[in-house]
């Protein structure tokens, strides 16, 4: 057979493959050189969905003549600091925000009025972006963020093999980049004609303000600091403006085209669905791999192939019980927005009764959904005395950590929760980019099963469209995904609760939209 020539070692960047990698591989191989445009990559948690990539990716330049293969996905930690750890000789460029400008400390990358063909500054020589890009454009592979990969036509409009990791949410990040509020001056009535006119308007405003850019750009580079203070803000409103002409233009495309969209009550402009983008994005390319352990590429498509490796976690070591039962009755809790108060001190008594059970001097994380429910449950552990139940520390409340808002914020707390010992996190959109291996982490509890608010008009919309689809696929996505969050490979081992009573109805209904090895290691107590 044809898979037992290939030399897949040679290209492995570890001493040997996991079980299931080399099949993986050689299945993405064939279905490439079969012409098959659009594959998909099932991979479940520790079944090396980054080995896979590099190692396709390099044998198909090494071996089959492959130029400009491109790996990215749309977790910008993913590719800013796993695949620069784990692939050193893997040329990576992010975002030109991510670059600290060396001319000025207020600025970055993103606000440079330099082109990559003209000189710039003296210290442009050694600017990290600059240095960065030229790497990646003169290699015949590289990684970059989803974003910059979309935005950038000298990187997609020679790109011929895209790998997307994480792919799970490639559909939104396509339809947020066509979101545009439409401005006061245009009447959503005759959106058309108002759009062209506010888009010539854009291109004039752009050349205008290129002009002053390029006057600025000489007396910036004689040192005048008032002229540099002027091109960094020139640059800004330039690089404003460009980026809502380019919005225009998409939206004008997509009427047009007839493409099935909403204008919400905000006044935003949205695409119901993201197909077309999606033909779009690979209309060029030779082949696209969409890899993830929760893949959704059904909403994208159905001319697509899929190509799946096992679990090589033992199902005794990741189970996941459902456990909806108020502590002391035989009522179910359901964290819906009618009964989430009344069932928010049970909630907090379950948590703690399953930290006393499982984690007691170690870490417990708590999928909570929204905001809402975590001050909720927070406020539960610290009011209601029967939280405090004869196996739990009474001290315990001193180490419940509720998550902030916000980037830093996110990363603020997960650090504190990290940080101590017996704690409790109640987080918000944790369920997936974050890895809690080892044996600190035992302890994984899905407090509330999060549906999309139904009513928002984009959602009805959507929901209309699809038969509730995307909507549900979301929800099986997220819950498989939190619950897979502390037992991360063959030796790890956790428990994952779910003890919101909303699970029983969505599971009953869209079991198959679980991938198997989250049904197989499901329990109910």
């Amino acid at each position: 057979m044809q898979v037992l020539t290939r030399d897949l070692q040679r290209y492995n960047p570890y001493p040997s493959f996991r079980p299931g990698q080399v099949d993986a591989i050689n299945a993405i191989l064939d279905l490439v050189e079969e012409g098959q445009q659009i594959i998909e990559c099932n991979v479940a948690t520790a079944g090396g969905k980054s080995g896979i990539i590099y190692t396709t990716m390099l044998y198909l330049h090494e071996e089959r003549d492959f130029d400009f293969l491109t790996y990215t996905s749309p977790q910008v930690q993913l590719v800013s600091d796993q695949l620069r750890k784990q692939f050193p000789d893997l040329p990576v460029l992010v975002g030109k925000g991510n670059y600290q400008c060396l001319v000025d400390s207020c600025m970055t990358a993103a606000d440079c009025p330099f082109s990559m063909s003209e000189e710039g500054f003296i210290q442009c020589a050694m600017c990290p972006y600059r240095i960065d890009y030229r790497t990646f454009i003169e290699s015949p592979y590289g990684a970059t963020t989803f974003d910059r990969y979309l935005s950038d036509p000298s990187i997609n409009g020679r790109c011929r093999g895209l790998f997307i990791d994480e792919s799970a949410t490639t559909e939104d990040k396509l339809l947020n980049r066509v979101d545009m509020l439409i401005p006061p001056e245009v009447d959503v009535d005759d959106l058309q004609n108002g759009l062209t006119v506010y888009y010539h308007k854009l291109v004039v405003e752009a050349d205008r303000l290129e002009k002053i850019i390029n006057e600025l750009k000489g007396e910036a580079k004689k040192g005048s600091r008032k002229a540099m203070a002027e091109l960094t803000d020139i640059t800004k409103k330039y690089n404003h403006v460009s980026r809502e002409a380019r919005k225009c233009a998409r939206c004008l495309g997509f009427l047009d085209r007839h493409v099935p969209y909403i204008i919400d009550e905000n006044k935003h402009f949205r695409l119901i669905q993201g197909k077309a983008l999606f033909e779009d994005m690979i209309k060029k390319l030779q082949f696209v791999v969409l890899a993830s352990g929760t893949p959704t590429t059904a909403l994208l498509t159905t001319d697509y192939r899929s190509v799946s490796t096992p679990n090589l976690i033992d199902v005794e070591r990741r189970l996941i019980y459902y456990d909806p039962y108020a502590p002391g009755t035989k009522a179910v809790m359901k964290m819906n927005y009618q009964d989430r108060e009344k069932w928010a001190p049970y909630m907090a008594l379950k948590i703690a009764q399953y930290h006393a059970k499982y984690a007691i001097g170690k870490h417990t994380l708590v999928h909570c959904g929204t905001y809402g429910v975590a001050n909720l449950i927070y406020n539960a552990f610290e009011k209601h005395a029967f939280a405090h139940h004869p196996l739990v520390p009474m001290d315990l409340f001193n180490n419940i950590v509720l998550q902030e808002g916000g980037a830093l914020g996110r990363d603020r707390t997960m650090a504190k929760w990290i940080a101590g010992s017996n704690t409790i996190l109640l987080a918000v959109e944790r369920n997936e980019g974050i890895s809690c291996d080892g044996p600190d982490y035992p302890l994984n509890i899905v407090a509330n099963v999060f549906y999309p608010p139904y009513k928002d008009p984009w959602i009805a919309a959507r929901n209309a469209f699809d038969g509730k689809l995307w909507y549900n696929t979301g929800i099986a996505v997220d819950v498989t995904q939190a619950c897979s969050r502390c037992t991360r490979g063959p030796e790890d081992f956790s428990t994952a609760v779910i003890c919101d009573g909303k699970f029983a109805g969505h599971f009953g209904q869209n079991r198959m939209l679980y991938p198997p090895y989250f049904r197989e290691a499901l329990r109910t107590v």
